[in-house]
């Protein structure tokens, strides 16, 4: 079914808590993108294409059951296939010729402040940004803020001197 549709797939894999440091995995981040990276593989054998899959590991801090016990840490050790948005919304797989590459410019596209705008439960403050020159982001603090919905958007600052 993947395999003819256009949309990215992230592959998202959890453990329990219990913890493990083996020469293989050293903790359970490792052992939750090795278990998201495993899928990933076999989804590629089977036809998907590599550019439309993305591996993330969340070890163990996103539990559904109780570690508690032996069903619980079961239901926790799990891989999720999340199916992204079609090809024309945010989450798309991105162009080979990206604009900003097709511009040849050292600047975001004009059109950026108008798509990020355009981007649902998009904090009003990151829509207002200007783009930066890519120098600029290259040396950028980034931090984490949340909107009133509980979105969570990251904005890059400029480390000072970093002109």
């Amino acid at each position: 079914v993947l395999r003819a549709s256009p949309n990215a797939v992230r592959v998202e894999g959890y453990t329990d808590d219990r913890p493990i440091r083996t020469a293989q995995f050293t903790s359970n981040w490792e052992l939750s993108a090795a278990r998201a990276a495993g899928v990933v593989h076999v989804m590629i054998d089977e036809g998907v294409g590599a550019g439309r899959l993305a591996v993330v590991g969340y070890g163990e801090h996103q539990p559904v059951a109780d570690n508690a016990t032996d069903a619980g840490r079961n239901a926790n050790r799990r891989v999720l296939l999340v199916i992204l948005a079609t090809p024309q919304g945010p989450d798309a797989v991105p162009d080979p010729n990206p604009a900003i590459a097709r511009q040849g410019g050292d600047r975001a596209p004009a059109g950026l402040a108008a798509a990020v705008a355009a981007t649902p439960a998009m904090p009003a403050a990151l829509a207002r940004m200007p783009a930066a020159p890519v120098s600029s982001r290259r040396k950028a603090l980034t931090t984490q803020t949340s909107s009133p919905t509980g979105a969570v958007a990251m904005r890059a600052k400029p480390l000072p001197g970093a002109g």
